[in-house]
């Protein structure tokens, strides 16, 4: 059965009860969809969002391919693969982001899976339709609306107080996500 988890300030938790970090990523890749993914995407979190830190570095060593945004010119970003925290340095606006290369790069559009690719995403605001605001450069909707955003199984994590019952101004190309998990045990 699927289990439903989340991640709260390097704190692990399943809906129920407490288990550790062990038991989470356990508990994960008894979960097909990722277990059968060998590539997750996510977000370099920075002090004002949900910690990705410790996930990235449990995903990596679960033996997971891990690629993490780039931005770009025009407000475009790609992802790249690192194998270890210290392939990131300090980037545009503040935020850790990985040294590029062209062997590192990660082609979504390449990616030969039956289940989408797992994404987690980042946001200021959200709401329970799983509309979602970012920073309002717009790096995610384009990444999304240049590779199709049914490629990817959008996961946004926030804190609670992050989440209203709807948006104002959401627009059509702005990309709902597919699960939003809150720091209390929330899920939408």
């Amino acid at each position: 059965s699927f289990s439903i988890f989340l991640i709260s300030f390097e704190r692990l938790y399943f809906l129920g009860g407490f288990v550790t970090v062990v038991d989470f990523f356990e508990k994960l890749n008894n979960i097909s969809f990722f277990a059968q993914s060998t590539v997750v995407m996510c977000y370099v979190s920075t002090k004002n969002e949900i910690d990705t830190h410790s996930l990235i570095q449990q995903l990596l060593d679960a033996g997971k391919k891990v690629a993490v945004p780039k931005t770009g010119e025009n407000f475009n970003m790609d992802f790249y693969y690192i194998s270890s925290l210290c392939d990131l340095t300090e980037g545009r606006y503040g935020i850790k982001e990985p040294v590029v290369s062209t062997e590192n790069f990660f082609d979504p559009s390449s990616y030969d899976n039956i289940f989408p690719i797992p994404v987690v995403v980042p946001g200021t605001r959200f709401d329970i339709k799983r509309n979602r605001k970012g920073h309002g450069a717009g790096y995610y909707d384009r990444f999304f609306g240049r590779y199709g955003p049914d490629r990817f199984y959008k996961i946004a994590l926030c804190r609670e107080d992050q989440l209203s019952e709807a948006l104002d101004n959401v627009k059509p190309h702005d990309v709902t996500m597919d699960l939003i998990i809150t720091d209390c045990g929330r899920i939408i």
